[in-house]
């Protein structure tokens, strides 16, 4: 009896870690920069409640250390990045930087996770998609962002990547030319010349 009820005590307990271990919060570290700027410094970070989370918390930086000091032209890209804990680069996505300034900083983070909770990308917009006439100088420090985050599960795995499917498309039809005969392929310009012979030998 003692032995079954220590049994059903040690099954409860595996159960209850199991759960904790599911409700455990999940954590994110979001990057920026320019395109013309090498490295990344880090603007503020992402925290959902646990996996199945449909919203997550963004904290950004106070520190002058998150803010981009540079001369912004309305050609520059604004550039962002998601990263887990330990640095691991986990999507990337971008924007005009011109738009943050008509849009006030605020912006949109949205995850796209898969069955079990991973991040398979992130899609990144701003409020407006307008530049103003005059541009700032710097992009603020990561608190001055006013940032919404969503998590939408993507049922059907991760997106193809739209330049290599152009690509794909190219090389399938190049294929298909070089894949067809000798005839098939220069009948236009043997069919004058058979028509010629023809005609000249009546």
């Amino acid at each position: 009896m003692k032995l079954n009820l220590l049994y059903i005590l040690e099954v409860l307990l595996l159960a209850t870690i199991a759960l904790c271990q599911d409700d455990d919060e999940l954590n994110y570290q979001v990057m920026h920069k320019l395109n013309s700027q090498k490295e990344f410094i880090k603007r503020g970070d992402i925290k959902l409640k646990n996996s199945k989370s449909q919203t997550g918390k963004y904290t950004g930086l106070e520190s002058n250390d998150s803010a981009i000091n540079a001369k912004i032209n309305k050609n520059d890209l604004y550039l962002v990045e998601v990263r887990d804990t330990n640095g691991n680069v986990l999507s990337s996505s971008y924007t005009k930087a011109c738009f943050l300034f008509d849009s006030k900083f605020k912006d949109e983070i949205i995850l796209h996770v898969d069955s079990e909770g991973k991040i398979l990308f992130a899609d990144y917009f701003t409020e407006k998609s307008t530049c103003p006439e005059e541009l700032k100088d710097t992009i603020p420090v990561g608190s001055d962002f006013k940032t919404s985050v969503r998590v939408l599960k993507s049922e059907q795995g991760q997106r193809p990547h739209l330049a290599s499917l152009v690509f794909y498309k190219r090389e399938q039809a190049k294929k298909q030319m070089n894949d067809k005969g000798f005839f098939a392929k220069y009948w236009m310009y043997i069919l004058p010349v058979v028509l010629i012979f023809l005609f000249s030998g009546a």
